[in-house]
């Protein structure tokens, strides 16, 4: 990534806020966000070439692991349609993928509802 540089206050004429940032010495604010922008942008960039997910319309596509909320049996959030989690406890009390059909967490081996007995 490459560095940006904040020049130091004796390099322009003018002082700060004088509306001309190209001529204002120091490190106003305005010059200071720039660079920050110009970093999170190269920052973006950078995460973005290198893409964990492919996603289309009918898959989505990982480049690595992926990794699902864990919970327990007693800390099930609500069900959601749709929804995937790890549940450490909820093959009676072996560790289990757990799908939610909207009403209920179920195993993934099963489709029984999870419980940790």
């Amino acid at each position: 990534m490459a560095q940006v540089t904040l020049e130091g206050p004796d390099t322009h004429a003018a002082p700060l806020n004088t509306g001309d940032v190209s001529k204002e010495k120091g490190w106003g604010p305005k010059r200071i966000i720039d660079a920050l922008n110009a970093m999170l942008t190269e920052l973006y960039a950078g995460i973005a070439g290198a893409a964990a997910f492919t996603v289309t319309v009918a898959t989505v596509t990982a480049d690595r692991p992926v990794v699902l909320p864990t919970y327990t049996v007693a800390t099930l959030p609500d069900p959601a349609a749709g929804g995937i989690i790890y549940v450490s406890n909820g093959a009676a009390g072996s560790p289990i993928l757990a799908f939610s059909d909207g009403a209920s967490w179920l195993r993934s081996d099963t489709a029984a509802a999870v419980a940790a007995a």
